[in-house]
């Protein structure tokens, strides 16, 4: 598992998904070669909750809380609230991509620390689906 962060405008193919170049991209990619389709499955299962999550009226902060609450593994302690965050997730290939615009950054220590560790568990939670 590999993580990519920065600016829409550096993304390459995946400045498609962001509205501006300014917007910030984080791809989480799984180059895992065997059941492949297993992890893109698991991933299209978690998007699809957390734009229900959205749909029903939560950002993209809440619902990427409430999903790290349910399948937590234990290696960040749960941490009470969640980020302020909007934006969006998608699944695109063998990477989940977030995307957040520059304008609903925060520039606090807790809302990157929960936005790293919420990253961090989506990650090992496919990871361990696939396994």
């Amino acid at each position: 598992m590999t993580v990519r962060l920065g600016c829409a405008k550096d993304a390459g193919d995946l400045r498609s998904l962001a509205a501006n170049d300014n917007d910030l991209v984080m791809a989480v990619d799984f180059g895992i070669a065997e059941r492949r389709q297993h992890v893109r499955a698991l991933m299209a299962e978690l998007v699809a909750q957390i734009h229900a999550d959205q749909t029903a009226g939560m950002s993209l902060g809440a619902a990427l809380t409430e999903r790290t609450r349910q399948h937590s593994v234990g290696i960040y302690p749960l941490q009470a609230g969640s980020a302020d965050l909007r934006g969006t997730i998608q699944a695109v290939d063998d990477s989940l991509v977030i995307v957040t615009p520059m304008d609903a950054i925060g520039f606090d220590a807790g809302f990157w620390d929960k936005f790293f560790a919420g990253a961090v568990a989506f990650g090992v939670w496919v990871l361990a689906g696939a396994g």
